[in-house]
């Protein structure tokens, strides 16, 4: 019979039933759509009157199944992506032996009722509705693509959807993944999911966006958005429409603003014009491929066999395809990696004219309170100095907790070893700040006690591929052997700083390759009557690799075998001192994991820790990638 195939070859039913194994009466009923007749032999004839392109006489063309081989496409509304959904929609059409005709229903409701009556009266099998008017009193087999899934089990309507809110999310959600916390929001009017998903995306880092950072796309003025973009410091610009992608790059390039570099931006929707822009554009997209497929699935299904439309509901997944658009922050810039173990606090700064030891009334001047801890501070010091800080440490799941794990996240930490401690508050530090910035400290420890051997262990992968790691040693002492262990067995440089501790065991001290004690702990470590030098002497003769001794405002002092020298300070006002060891450590370390030499590292740490006096706070107060860059360029 492989000669019949094709037009005018003169095939008739007797053909058709022999090719099928069938009778003769069970071809012509299954052509006048007899319900009798089996699905899977109904499927088989047709499949077969298809192939041979076998046209009945007119009297059976009227009734039969596939009659015209029609369905029409009606756009209700103008979408970006409605361009490549028809070639998608056309090509599975194709597949299926359809053909299809296009109405654009999206000029008026006259018009779209006029489109409506001439299709159902031109023997047209079913229908693809793009938009969301939806199907409406149409007998026809339909689609509806957009339209949100109801419970109803319609049997001549399957719906498609797609949601544009889970697109505004995951745009924002890769933004913020790169590193970018002020990402403005550009909507259409009446986009409230689009929005939605935006702020769900900044409530899972425990922030909210900015009011100032959304704004509704007019068709003219959208120079004007940008430019309060680039005053509010705005670092990357998510827009619902990526027909106004070429607005918005015109518009940065009259500012002078280079994309990614300065400014990110991410689009949705699907048109080539995301290819066409330059630097191409990093969209969110509809999955044209799969909704074309999904779509025609379900007409197939309604108009050969007869089955109800609602088996065929979908939702489909929007697509990120990454282009060339996006500036990781995370990565620009950054030198190897840093791991930091410590406490995670919220500092309770108490301002007041003197500190006493013993006995006597303090009256306060004025409270605030910050997130702080040695870990949190060093890990904040790092990011702000462009560093790759990943956090080792354990939060209450509170108030206090969310705002460290924010203020962490907005410094560019990676948070891959921090958990919320259900059982425990977030742990505290009370500051009396006196004159001079002088201070004492007492500790509240609360979810840093769940800082353990068991955590170090469970988080080793943070491990991986890191150049130093900061332990400080006010941790348990389990914590604090398990993080040495890890850091021997990973390779990677210890950079310890021996808060509250009497004593240690020499075999501990030959592990360190950066011991950095301020003068006072140095003094419990080394007890006598004697220089600095020599404390730093017999520190190195126990085999630390390199000692550097904080001296408060007289500087530092650094011994290893190729140095034995004092660093001075820039003796600033001095405002608050309690940050200050924390800006020196994290400052230091950013700049040994540049590769920096030991004595650069240190003259560049120790302007760090002179910055962070000057204000009251930690975290806020120091210094920034800038700040360090520019006091650089003045080093002879």
């Amino acid at each position: 019979m492989k000669g019949l195939k094709g037009v005018g070859s003169g095939v008739n039913i007797k053909d058709i039933a022999k090719l099928c194994g069938v009778s003769v009466s069970t071809v012509s009923k299954v052509l006048h759509d007899d319900k009798t007749i089996s699905g899977e032999t109904r499927k088989k004839v047709l499949s077969v009157v298809r192939e041979y392109n076998y046209v009945p006489y007119s009297g059976v063309l009227k009734n039969a199944a596939p009659r015209m081989n029609m369905i029409a496409v009606v756009l209700d509304e103008e979408q970006h992506f409605h361009k490549e959904l028809l070639y998608a929609i056309e090509d599975k059409a194709f597949d299926y032996g359809y053909n299809i005709v296009v109405c654009n229903a999206a000029k008026g409701e006259e018009r779209r009722k006029k489109y409506l009556q001439i299709l159902g009266n031109k023997g047209i099998n079913g229908m693809i509705f793009l938009g969301a008017k939806g199907s409406g009193e149409v007998k026809l087999p339909a689609v509806e693509v957009g339209g949100r899934i109801s419970a109803a089990n319609e049997e001549k309507l399957s719906r498609i959807h797609y949601d544009t809110g889970r697109m505004g999310y995951l745009g924002v959600k890769y933004l913020l993944e790169q590193g970018h916390r002020t990402i403005a929001c550009f909507l259409k009017q009446g986009e409230e999911d689009i929005k939605a998903g935006y702020r769900k995306a900044y409530r899972e880092i425990f922030t909210q966006p900015k009011e100032e950072w959304m704004f509704e796309l007019p068709e003219k003025g959208i120079e004007e958005m940008v430019g309060s973009c680039i005053e509010s410091g705005v670092t990357a610009i998510f827009c619902s429409d990526i027909g106004f992608g070429n607005v918005i790059y015109t518009a940065l390039g009259k500012y002078c603003v280079s994309i990614p570099d300065e400014m990110s931006v991410v689009c949705m929707g699907n048109s080539g014009l995301a290819n066409h822009l330059i630097p191409p554009v990093t969209t969110v997209e509809i999955p044209v491929g799969q909704i074309a497929g999904k779509a025609m699935d379900a007409l197939n299904g309604m108009i050969e066999f007869q089955e109800s439309g609602w088996l065929y509901h979908a939702v489909t997944e929007p697509e990120m395809i990454e282009r060339e658009s996006v500036c990781n922050r995370l990565e620009k810039n950054r030198s190897e990696k840093i791991v930091v173990i410590g406490n995670m606090n919220m500092d309770c700064n108490v301002v007041v004219d003197q500190t006493r030891t013993r006995g006597g009334t303090l009256r306060v001047k004025r409270t605030m309170q910050f997130p702080g801890g040695d870990g949190a501070n060093q890990a904040v010091g790092i990011g702000k100095l462009g560093g790759c800080a990943y956090m080792l440490g354990c939060l209450g799941n509170d108030q206090e907790g969310r705002m460290i794990y924010d203020s962490l996240v907005e410094a560019g930490v990676r948070m891959n070893g921090v958990v919320f401690c259900p059982s425990q508050a977030t742990g505290k530090a009370y500051i009396t700040v006196g004159t001079g910035g002088k201070n004492t400290i007492i500790i509240e420890e609360g979810a840093n006690q769940c800082l353990d051997g068991g955590h170090i262990r469970k988080y080793e992968p943070v491990f991986d591929g890191a150049g130093y790691c900061l332990i400080n040693m006010e941790l348990l002492e389990e914590t604090v052997l398990a993080a040495i262990g890890m850091c021997l067995k990973k390779k990677v440089k210890m950079i310890v700083k021996p808060s509250a501790i009497e004593a240690l065991e020499d075999e501990f001290l030959e592990k360190i390759d950066y011991f950095v004690p301020n003068e006072d702990e140095a003094v419990r470590l080394v007890p006598g009557d004697m220089p600095i030098e020599k404390r730093a002497e017999i520190l190195f003769l126990k085999g630390i690799k390199n000692i550097i001794i904080t001296l408060g405002e007289k500087g530092c002092y650094l011994k290893n075998k190729d140095h034995a020298r004092f660093f001075g300070t820039q003796n600033f006002p001095v405002v608050d001192v309690t940050g200050a060891a924390d800006a020196f450590i994290s400052a230091m370390a950013v700049c040994l994991a540049r590769n920096y030499d030991i004595v650069r590292a240190i003259e560049l740490a120790t302007y760090a820790a002179d910055v962070s006096v000057t204000r009251f706070g930690v975290q806020q107060a120091m210094i920034d990638e800038d700040g360090l860059e520019a006091y650089q360029m003045n080093l002879k």
